[in-house]
Parts: C-alpha cells; structure tokens; sequence
C-alpha cells in the first residue's frame, strides 16, 4: 500500500507506525441493522441531539410514534445525522437503561465493527462531511442515502489498540468541552439575573443612594439610518467597512473585527465611537432590536443596512459600558419587544 498523508497520519500516538487502511464505511459499520420496534420506547428525533448529545426525548408507542421511528439503539451504535450533516449532531449511544430508544431514520445508524468512539469522531471530520455533502440531495435539508453513505471511503487505523485510544482522547476532550459550557451556563444565568437586579434598581452598590433619572432616549441623542441605495455588486471590495447585522445582533459592544469591506461612499452615514446601533428586524419579535455599542474611532466605516444608528449627544454624562448592557437588560428588551 502507497503510504500518502491519508494513511499516515502526521500526528500518531507513540509506537504506531503502520499505514491505516482504506475501507468503505460499509466495511468497518454496519448500517441501519434490522431491528424489532418494541410496543413502548423514548423517542429520538433530529432535534433531540445536540453536537454529540442527547438533549431530550420523547415518549411514544408503536401506535403513536411517526413512521420515521425505526432505528432501535443498542448500546455503542453509533447515529450519523443524514439529514443536513453539516450540522454533526451525531451521538453513541451509551445510555444504560430498561426503557428502549428508537431514533428517527433522519438518521443512519452505525454499528461499528471497530472502536465505536473512533466511527464517532471520524465521521465528524471535516474530510468525511465534505465527501457527504457532495453526494447529498436536495438544497434547503440536502440529505444522504444510505446506499451512498455505505460507499464513503474512509481511513482506519489496522491496530484496535490504536482506534481505542483515538476515541478515547477525543471523548476526554467532548467531556472537558461539556463540562466548561455547563460552567459558562451557569455564568449566562448569573449575569441575566445581575442585569435584571441591577436595572430594576432592586440591588445596588454601596454608596449609591440617589434615584435614578428618567429619560427618553430622543431627549438624549439622535438616529441615523444604515447603508442605503446599495446593491449586491457594491460589497465584498473597496477601501471602507460596514458593521454587519450579526456583529450587532450577537455583541453588546460590537467587534470590530466583524466588519466586511465595502465602496468609499460619502453620502453614507459613517459609525463613530459610542454609537450604538440596533437591529431592525429578525425572525422573532423576541429578537427585534437587539443593540451594540461601537467601541472605537475610525473612518468610512458605516453600518449595514438592516441596522440603524443612534448617537448620544452629551457623551460626557454618559459610560458606554453601562449604556451597552442596560440596552440589553430585561426590562429595557421588554420595552422593544412590544413594539416589534
């Protein structure tokens, strides 16, 4: 066997130095095995995992549940997302439990003939999806057969030994990244209940006791419209920048990283430091005018057309800090929402 970058690896665990081998999935999974729906189970469905988790499930019977319900798990089977697989939701199964799991056929399952946990990893590469999306069908929820998937070519370690400790690194890992997003959760909720204490006035630091005054926003500043008059042809080259809504939608304070080039263009409002922009539109009047603040001074750098600006006076009455987080608190997204 010719030895390329494929089979092998440049970065090995010591005391491996045999090429992998070429195989078809086919040969190293067996894929979506026949297996006996049983009369009461929880149901897995293709928004029930979640990177390589199973976030929720359901309670079905064979009288009850979708046609879709086919896929009785056995514990170490692995589940590949067929139905728009770039997004990688694909989980082993490992729950040890009297109550039966059926999967969806959105999914294809993989009873591996290797280490499952290296079948797990190795078809979230970025190798193996793109190799899926080429042969997927359809464009809004591009899809793969089992057939096609069957015939993915992939590369597989001809030691067990060496499969094992893969995956075994790679779970460690999926174990380290779940347990830091379970701390950055918690932070999520302590700064959502901060912002609702700290803007309803009901907590406050020490010291403080004057009220706090009421001001319409129109007393204190002015807004300014986004980019306007412009077509597809106008982006993606030029000397200046414009923010993009998902910079301002996702960012408090804005980054400004998130900019994309655009056309010199002087009859276009341009952003300055402490501007803060909001959103027009989104998907969801829960989601309708979310703000972010411009952090710093620049030149011919305007803001996209789904935004409009809105630029504070008297910027010595005021701290942007305190101005990009109050506009992103509770009570002031209630005043938006109302009126999306």
């Amino acid at each position: 066997m010719s030895k390329d970058a494929k089979n092998v690896p440049a970065l090995r665990f010591k005391g491996y130095s045999d090429a992998w081998e070429k195989r078809k999935l086919a040969e190293v999974a067996e894929i979506n095995p026949k297996s006996e729906i049983p009369e009461t189970f929880r149901y897995i469905d293709l928004e029930s995992v979640k990177g390589s988790a199973i976030i929720n499930s359901r309670s079905e019977t064979r009288q009850t549940a979708p046609s879709r319900a086919q896929r009785t798990a056995r514990i170490g089977d692995v589940f590949y997302q067929t139905v728009r697989p770039y997004q990688r939701n694909n989980v082993i199964f490992l729950l040890r439990t009297t109550e039966p799991y059926v999967f969806s056929s959105g999914y294809a399952q993989l009873r591996s003939l290797v280490n499952p946990f290296f079948i797990l990893y190795l078809v979230q590469t970025d190798n193996f999806v793109n190799r899926v999306l080429n042969r997927a069908t359809g464009t809004s929820y591009p899809a793969i057969n089992p057939t096609h998937l069957s015939n993915i070519p992939v590369w597989i370690p001809q030691s067990f030994s060496e499969q094992k400790r893969v995956g075994q690194l790679l779970r460690r890992l999926d174990n380290l990244i779940t347990a830091t997003q379970h701390k950055i959760d918690a932070l999520e909720q302590a700064k959502k209940a901060l912002l609702q204490c700290l803007f309803d006035q009901s907590w406050r630091f020490k010291g403080y006791s004057d009220p706090w005054e009421k001001r319409k926003l129109k007393e204190l500043g002015d807004t300014y419209s986004g980019l306007s008059g412009k077509t597809k042809e106008d982006f993606g080259h030029g000397e200046a920048r414009y923010v993009t809504y998902m910079n301002v939608f996702t960012n408090p304070v804005a980054d400004p990283v998130g900019t994309e080039t655009t056309e010199i263009d002087t009859r276009q409002n341009e952003v300055k430091k402490n501007d803060v922009f909001f959103t027009t539109s989104s998907e969801t009047p829960g989601e309708v005018g979310m703000s972010s603040v411009w952090p710093i001074e620049t030149k011919n750098v305007y803001l996209n057309s789904f935004c409009f600006g809105y630029r504070i006076l008297n910027q010595s009455s005021l701290n942007f800090l305190f101005i990009a987080q109050q506009m992103r608190s509770p009570s002031f997204r209630k005043r938006i929402i109302v009126l999306a």
